[in-house]
């Protein structure tokens, strides 16, 4: 059941520009600073987008007081789907030319329209623009700006870094052309949690990427954040076929050289968080299906180590 909050009309939006989409749920205590940031960009040619993927914590009643006379508002609500299905379900809804992702609980930095406006105005051809991204820690002191460079002029060698761990990058604050999220929204129930993932691997490797050196957003870190990493990772066995899904893929099939590599690292992922989190069995399923994908991984003493440990406190278990 999808439920709009307040019904806006939206003739007359089809010349808009930009389309901010901000997925929710239960973030209430964070999503007014993401969306302050946004209205207080030096711009009117945008829309925000709120899909609400079920929150039980007071956002709706928050968001109507808050941003219901604003007309480049819309809020929608639906029964918890998770969010690859809302983020879907509001390119559906947009009408604008560019859509940026915004996370509920990040920041977005005063000037990024105006930073967007001038690389468009030099390049209109672009149909990705990355920016990087401010890491605040959870006492607000620490600061880490990402600096990855990512290596652009080689799409393919980009898709592999990116999968890789090598280079990172995050939806957050990053433009993209709507018309190329039509074959994502097509069918979002293949898509696993990490929806970011399989989309910004995607358009590195077919479209025309742009890496800004601007920061775009502020990322706050807080411990709600990190047990929906865990939650994610539970719930993301299927992250590797969605990755290399010949429909996605489309005619470059040459990437599927890389999904030996990716299946062990996003494997040796999950058992490093499966181990701190002292799920013995998963952890140890995950390390094994890792050297099993790819045999060096076996040659990581940390590996080896976890391993060790997970099979004993498996086997403690047993005998107490």
């Amino acid at each position: 059941m999808l439920v709009s909050l307040q019904v806006n009309d939206s003739r007359g939006l089809d010349k808009i520009k930009y389309a901010f989409i901000v997925p929710t749920y239960n973030y209430a205590h964070f999503i007014v600073r993401a969306l302050d940031s946004i209205f207080c960009q030096k711009s009117i040619d945008f829309q925000v987008i709120v899909m609400d993927d079920g929150s039980t914590d007071g956002t709706k009643s928050l968001l109507y007081s808050r941003y219901s006379s604003k007309k480049n508002f819309y809020y929608y609500f639906q029964d918890n789907k998770g969010p690859n299905v809302a983020c879907c379900e509001a390119i559906r809804r947009s009408t604008a030319e560019y859509i940026i992702f915004m996370a509920a609980d990040d920041c977005l930095k005063a000037d990024y329209i105006q930073t967007i406006n001038s690389i468009l105005d030099r390049d209109p051809s672009l149909d990705v623009v990355f920016g990087r991204s401010c890491s605040i820690s959870i006492d607000g002191k620490r600061k880490k700006i990402s600096n990855d460079l990512f290596p652009l002029d080689d799409p393919l060698a980009c898709f592999r870094a990116f999968i890789l761990g090598d280079i990172s990058a995050t939806t957050c604050g990053t433009l993209v052309k709507r018309k190329l999220l039509k074959e994502f929204i097509d069918y979002p129930a293949a898509l696993p949690k990490s929806f970011d993932i399989v989309v910004i691997a995607h358009l590195l490797l077919k479209y025309r990427c742009f890496q800004s050196q601007s920061v775009f957003v502020d990322v706050y870190d807080h411990n709600k954040r990190f047990r929906n990493n865990i939650l994610a990772t539970k719930n993301d066995a299927g992250l590797v076929d969605v990755m290399f899904d010949p429909i996605l893929m489309g005619c470059h099939d040459e990437a599927l050289i890389y999904k030996a590599e990716f299946l062990a690292k996003t494997q040796k992922s999950r058992g490093r968080i499966f181990f701190r989190e002292e799920m013995w069995r998963e952890a140890l399923e995950s390390y094994i299906s890792a050297v099993r994908a790819n045999a060096n991984v076996a040659l990581d003493l940390q590996v080896l180590k976890r391993m060790f440990v997970s099979f004993m406190m498996l086997k403690w278990k047993r005998t107490n």
